[in-house]
């Protein structure tokens, strides 16, 4: 009797298990279903700001971080659409940033070279080419009122040359005619005699006396020089004693080439 009721005992027990057994299996695989959908959740919500954010990230970066970013996208073997993309936006601000460098760096050049040549310029305008403009009508015909003229300095003059001479604060053009040691002598024709000779002046218009009140003949001191203006009858010149006759160094410079008006 005792040998037949164990196997009762242990049929009534096996399917009183199953069911509890079944029962946990579906509860598990519920939970975890969940926990893989949250998952997936949570990855989509983390990847979405960072594909919106990609180009103010790309904006920020820097030379050394886009070199960086565009090497190790080019190190991929099969890069994907996103890469891809990535690698097209980095290149494209590389190439925005280098034109911007160098646009800078060819503009800074410019104006240095443009600073230097101001300054060379006016270094050579200052020591040995000084800018005059004619006032009144002195020179005429060879030079009229408002003509703008470039000077040469020099250390030596020769007659017939025009110069340029400081005088009380003023600015005188007149015509080179005697040096030191010279004899200058004038009739009252107004004809011009340097030692003894007639001068050939065809760049005087109208010869005349014109405002003298020195002595002919008149001897031209050492280290001076006597002038005279191509407008004999208006100019006041070194026939006058107002004037009289300039020391060397009171002249700026020989007039080189008349600038304006162009083509007179």
């Amino acid at each position: 009797m005792n040998s037949d009721e164990k196997p009762e005992t242990r049929d009534i027990a096996e399917p009183s298990a199953a069911p509890e057994s079944a029962e946990l299996t579906d509860h598990s695989g519920t939970t975890e279903k969940s926990a893989d959908a949250a998952q997936n959740k949570r990855k989509k919500a983390d990847n979405a700001p960072q594909k919106n954010s990609t180009d103010d990230r790309l904006e920020k970066l820097s030379r050394a971080e886009l070199v960086e970013l565009v090497h190790a996208l080019q190190s991929e073997d099969e890069p994907d659409a996103e890469i891809a993309e990535k690698l097209g936006r980095a290149e494209t601000e590389h190439r925005k940033r280098a034109y911007r460098r160098r646009y800078l760096q060819t503009l800074r050049s410019t104006f240095s070279v443009l600073i230097v040549v101001a300054a060379v310029a006016v270094l050579l305008a200052t020591l040995f080419l000084p800018v005059v403009q004619i006032s009144g009508d002195s020179m005429e015909p060879s030079l009229s009122n408002g003509d703008i003229v470039l000077l040469l300095k020099s250390g030596s003059y020769k007659p017939g040359e025009l110069c340029c001479v400081s005088w009380q604060n003023k600015l005188l053009v007149k015509r080179v005619i005697g040096l030191g040691g010279d004899e200058i002598n004038m009739d009252k024709e107004g004809n011009v005699y340097v030692n003894g000779t007639l001068l050939d002046e065809p760049y005087v218009s109208d010869k005349s006396l014109g405002e003298c009140d020195i002595t002919f003949p008149f001897f031209v001191p050492e280290g001076r020089v006597f002038l005279l203006g191509d407008h004999r009858e208006t100019s006041i010149d070194s026939r006058n004693t107002a004037v009289g006759c300039v020391e060397t160094d009171q002249i700026i410079g020989r007039i080189l080439i008349r600038i304006w008006p162009l083509g007179s």
